[in-house]
């Protein structure tokens, strides 16, 4: 708060200074020399200090006294002048000579940080650097960002600069032409949380498939038990398949992360996912129904074990039956009889998992090798597919 103050006593100080610098030559004094200095001329009176902020100490307008060859006396303080040393009519106030003063305690409030720190903007405020920040790359860009970047993560950044600022990197987080503009916004919205919360919050509803991305995975970081409505919908359109304008890379842990924060809060997003179940796209069929089976919502169980059954099956979509398997698992002996429906299935893969899940519900407590089956050949990783230690790890391998 202290650097702050200085920084914004600096700034006003040169602004005021170059104000009163035009000032003082626009009105400067005009006409003929008329005014008494007033000022005795003694050393006292040449060294008096009062000199340099005052142009006279008497002011006695000498307009029509009589004027001798040699000097002028001023019938007010007594004191005689040599007609070139009367002043003009003006102002008694030095007041350039403050403003060259207060110039330059701005150039030394500017200077000390710039040698400090190698960057003339060091010295601003930090208002000041988020206005002029950008995503141009010219050198006074450049500057801005490295000293912004800096008191961001130094934390000396708060208030409603902080919201200001963070609602500029929110935009940043948008589709654009700038390279490293997102990576750049991430980093500083996650270190100004949680004066960054809103601008996130508004990137949810901004339409931008990068933004809504970027902006769900810093808040599910940091909602964990305060999930906003807007959150929880957001988190829905990330388990579903990737949008098409959304770069691959960006697939990479969005999907697990959103999953995991939904069971998380399965309570609170119940409505969404049950909505989410009989969505037109597969992908968030799955995921909605996996998120229910590993949260134990017997309440959902008609419409989440169809959907899990039915990845059982072989087909052309590589780790589903690796997700529904132990997700069909962790529903209970209450989805018994309708997998019991597809015991006999002529798909053998089918037939295999769902006889595996029902040998474990049954004889829970027995160990896997002696069930007497044979387990399904869902997982080249472990042999028993079930036996995953999270809803995130059992996604690792699913690809739509």
């Amino acid at each position: 708060m202290l650097e702050e103050a200085i920084r914004w006593l600096t700034l006003v100080s040169g602004v005021a200074g170059v104000v009163l610098i035009v000032r003082a030559w626009l009105t400067r004094a005009r006409g003929e020399r008329r005014i008494c200095p007033g000022y005795a001329p003694s050393v006292w009176g040449r060294v008096d200090p009062r000199r340099a902020l005052l142009r006279y100490r008497c002011g006695y307008d000498l307009t029509g006294v009589p004027q001798g060859a040699e000097s002028v006396r001023c019938p007010e303080c007594g004191r005689a002048r040599h007609p070139r040393r009367l002043l003009r009519c003006g102002r008694r106030v030095r007041i350039g000579v403050i403003g060259a003063v207060l110039v330059g305690l701005f150039w030394t409030g500017i200077a000390v940080p710039w040698g400090q720190r190698g960057r003339w903007v060091a010295g601003l405020p930090t208002l000041v650097l988020v206005t002029m920040d950008g995503p141009q790359r010219d050198r006074v860009r450049r500057a801005v960002r490295v000293e912004l970047n800096e008191r961001v993560t130094a934390g000396s950044v708060h208030g409603m600069v902080a919201s200001l600022l963070a609602s500029r990197l929110a935009e940043g987080l948008r589709d654009d032409e700038h390279r490293r503009n997102a990576d750049r916004a991430q980093v500083l919205l996650d270190s100004l949380w949680p004066a960054s919360r809103p601008a996130l919050e508004a990137m949810l509803t901004c339409g931008d498939a990068q933004g809504r991305v970027l902006a769900s995975s810093i808040l599910r970081e940091r909602c964990v038990g305060d999930p906003s409505p807007a959150l929880l919908e957001a988190c829905i359109a990330d388990i579903g398949s990737r949008p098409a304008e959304l770069d691959t890379y960006l697939r990479w842990g969005t999907c697990g992360g959103a999953a995991e924060f939904l069971l998380w809060h399965e309570p609170e997003a119940a409505e969404l996912l049950e909505r989410a179940m009989r969505d037109a796209d597969p992908h968030r069929r799955l995921i909605a129904a996996a998120i229910v089976a590993w949260a134990g919502d017997e309440r959902m169980l008609g419409t989440a074990a169809p959907i899990l059954i039915s990845h059982l099956a072989d087909n052309r979509i590589e780790g589903d039956a690796k997700l529904a398997a132990p997700a069909l698992y962790r529903l209970g002996p209450g989805v018994a009889p309708l997998l019991r429906e597809h015991a006999d299935s002529e798909d053998a893969q089918l037939r295999r998992a769902v006889r595996w899940i029902l040998a474990r519900l049954e004889r829970p407590d027995a160990p896997a090798n002696r069930l007497g089956l044979e387990p399904p050949l869902i997982s080249r990783t472990r042999w028993d597919p079930l036996d995953e230690v999270s809803l995130r790890a059992a996604m690792r391998w699913l690809w739509f």
